[in-house]
């Protein structure tokens, strides 16, 4: 069942509608839910401008719209004329845009898709919505270049806004599905799972893994789980979250991450990193990068001479750190 919410809706003393804001909801039937149904918002109206007495039309000021119609039985917008008598009383009336940004978002849509990368993107996110809203994001991500023009702000000024209508800006603002959709192992096994049998139909020699050693990210997050202490050497201790990577040894674009716990940096990780990337994706990692951190008589040890695997490794900066010892005794 399809119907229009509403939300703080007030009238002056004459009756006319002067604030609230709209919303098309969906209700579902769902016998585990609370009450058996679910409630789920479908598109953004905005504004009310005029609503009927049973709530299943109106006029809106909708965000991606601009000024239109809505009537929940046929589903359907129109747009509305500026002189319509039932607009009258708004302090403006919005004007359709002369012009749009376009150049940039076309050449960098049109180099995804000529490289292939956009068909990538397609085989992970099945459903529209999220596909549409991921576009957004990336687009929005290489386009601002640095800038500190919010994705809603980018979206209504450019030619996205035309191309993806059904992205009301305001759900931008914190993008809770966006995030929460890019945060799924499950999207992150689909997405390398595409890229390497997209990148290995170009190039047969795709494939070969390196591991690179983690570096710290923001962990600003209060609560975060991944926060714990990590001492190295003459930096001193902080908490910190790391991300692990796993690049192709002969390009260098990532086929793998994983994000763990700052003091997690051992031959355990190592090989639990390494398992998963050859469970999921096939692929052996042949050489690993790693920082003083890893450095003990157990990694050593496991690239010793007999070992298939390349090891490249900075030393602690300990005094008096036995490094040419450990190296004889355990890697040879």
């Amino acid at each position: 069942m399809t119907y229009i919410r509403v939300q703080k809706l007030r009238r002056d003393v004459d009756g006319a509608i002067i604030g609230g804001s709209a919303a098309i909801m969906e209700t579902q039937y769902n016998k585990e839910a609370s009450g058996h149904s679910v409630h789920t918002t479908r598109k953004t109206l905005g504004r009310i401008v005029d609503l009927a007495e049973d709530r299943k039309s109106g006029i809106f000021l909708s965000p991606t719209r601009g000024l239109v119609a809505y009537d929940v039985g046929t589903d359907e917008f129109q747009n509305i004329d500026a002189r319509d008598p039932r607009v009258a009383r708004l302090p403006f009336v919005p004007k359709d845009r002369c012009h749009a940004i376009f150049g940039d978002v076309y050449l960098l849509l049109s180099l995804m898709e000529r490289s292939g990368f956009l068909g990538v993107l397609r085989q992970v996110f099945k459903e529209t919505a999220d596909y549409e809203r991921l576009l957004l994001h990336v687009v929005h991500s290489f386009l601002q270049d640095g800038g500190s023009k919010k994705c809603g702000t980018f979206l209504q000024q450019s030619v996205l806004s035309f191309i993806l209508p059904d992205i009301a800006p305001s759900t931008l603002r914190s993008d809770y599905r966006y995030f929460a959709l890019m945060g799924k192992d499950e999207t992150r096994s689909a997405f390398f799972k595409a890229f390497v049998r997209w990148m290995s139909s170009r190039d047969l020699s795709f494939g070969k893994g390196c591991y690179v050693d983690s570096t710290p990210l923001p962990n600003d997050i209060r609560n975060n789980p991944y926060n714990h202490l990590r001492c190295q050497g003459s930096q001193g201790c902080s908490e910190q979250t790391r991300l692990s990577l796993v690049l192709d040894d002969a390009s260098g674009l990532p086929i793998w991450y994983s994000v763990i716990p700052g003091n997690l940096m051992d031959m355990n990780t190592l090989t639990t990193i390494t398992n998963d990337v050859r469970s999921t994706l096939g692929i052996d990692t042949a050489s690993y990068v790693l920082d003083a951190g890893y450095v003990s008589k157990t990694v050593i040890g496991h690239f010793g001479e007999h070992s298939d695997k390349t090891l490249i490794a900075r030393m602690p900066h300990r005094k008096g750190y036995p490094y040419a010892e450990l190296y004889r005794k355990c890697g040879l």
